[in-house]
């Protein structure tokens, strides 16, 4: 649930990390539906994990309007310069050095996003008893069995397929149809980073195993937001050092895929992506004036 509130506050951020979410389709055919949407649609989602008094609903629905209004005011502005930048970059070859920093920026605009929600799931998760506690449990426990049976339903090669086509599927969204070199390029990528099977899993588990313990606990607000805090923004606190490597080195394979899908874009996916960006650009534009609309 975590994880899907997080990436929703980052949407527009998907541009570079090809990231899935909940939404990414809608957001593709139209980020200002999505985005609009997003406080609503995220309070039924958290009702998928438990069930929520009435109180509770209203809460989830407000903190989360809140939220979105807060976003669209402060971060939407960031997310146009930012695109309009990418916009620049776009014009020749967006470098490995361009993409890191590129990426290190997203990274800044999501631990944001999150600071910003951090009271909000804290004062949600002191008011949850014991009974949705369990329904909780229960569906991090169904979560993480759909997520082992998904690494483990097919051969090696297959699962690489697999990873292949879904990555292929948010590439053409930005590019248009990619060549078959391009393709390779994306299948050598994906060969060279492991699936991570084990240490996703127990990040998972960690921070499952923390929220429910403090859901049942119900220590002090402020204690709630420092762990949150440590779960989700400051992870090498507790991440195995050896995984953060392999976090290192697979952010570094990124970086170099998209310089080499960048440097390998003919003209039609060239302007392809920048018609894509100036649509995310026109639509945040939009989003903010229509809103500024409202308040006048």
């Amino acid at each position: 649930m975590m994880k899907r509130t997080l990436n929703l506050a980052i949407l527009l951020a998907a541009t570079l990390v090809a990231a899935a979410c909940t939404f990414t389709q809608l957001a593709y055919s139209n980020i200002g539906l999505a985005y609009n949407n997003a406080a609503p649609m995220l309070a039924w989602m958290v009702s998928d994990y438990v069930d929520m008094s009435d109180d509770q609903k209203e809460f989830v629905r407000e903190r989360f309007s809140r939220a979105f209004a807060w976003h669209r005011t402060r971060e939407l502005p960031e997310y146009h310069r930012f695109f309009e930048k990418v916009l620049a970059q776009a014009r020749d070859n967006i470098t490995v050095d361009e993409a890191a920093i590129d990426h290190g920026e997203l990274r800044r605009y999501y631990h944001r996003s999150v600071e910003r929600l951090l009271p909000d799931m804290a004062e949600f998760l002191l008011q949850l008893d014991s009974l949705q506690a369990k329904q909780m449990q229960k569906r991090f426990d169904k979560d993480n069995r759909r997520m082992v049976g998904d690494a483990t339903e097919a051969e090696a090669p297959e699962r690489l397929e697999k990873r292949v086509d879904h990555f292929i599927v948010h590439l053409e969204q930005f590019v248009g149809e990619v060549s078959d070199s391009q393709r390779e390029m994306v299948r050598a990528y994906l060969a060279k980073v492991p699936e991570n099977v084990d240490e996703r899993l127990a990040d998972r588990r960690y921070r499952q195993s923390r929220i429910l313990a403090m859901v049942q606990a119900k220590p002090p607000r402020e204690e709630v937001v420092a762990e949150l805090r440590r779960l989700f923004i400051d992870t090498q606190a507790w991440r195995n050092p050896d995984y953060q490597q392999k976090l290192r080195d697979r952010d570094s394979a990124l970086f170099e895929l998209i310089a080499r899908i960048s440097a390998s874009l003919t003209p039609s996916q060239r302007e392809a992506f920048q018609r894509r960006i100036r649509g995310f650009i026109r639509d945040i534009s939009e989003i903010t004036a229509s809103r500024g609309a409202d308040r006048g």
